[in-house]
């Protein structure tokens, strides 16, 4: 039924082979984006957990970078 796909959907995330992050907003944008306007969760939620991930890659002091300062492998972390 619509209604169980959609939720599934929101459960499902790709990332493809070029990891193509939105160049004008920052790290922290890019992350929170999908949560927010997907599924609809709070601003701050999506920060404190997008936080949280960030630090478990290793990339904490990069969330205010834009894409064009980090190196390729940074992007495929972040993305």
């Amino acid at each position: 039924d619509e209604k169980h796909w959609q939720k599934l959907r929101q459960k499902i995330g790709m990332v493809f082979q070029s990891y193509d992050l939105f160049p004008n907003m920052t790290v922290l944008e890019n992350i929170i984006l999908a949560p927010t306007k997907v599924q609809h969760r709070e601003p701050k939620e999506a920060e404190a957990e997008a936080k949280k991930l960030l630090a478990m890659v290793g990339l904490s002091d990069y969330e205010q970078a834009y894409p064009r300062q980090l190196s390729g492998g940074q992007k495929q972390r972040i993305a």
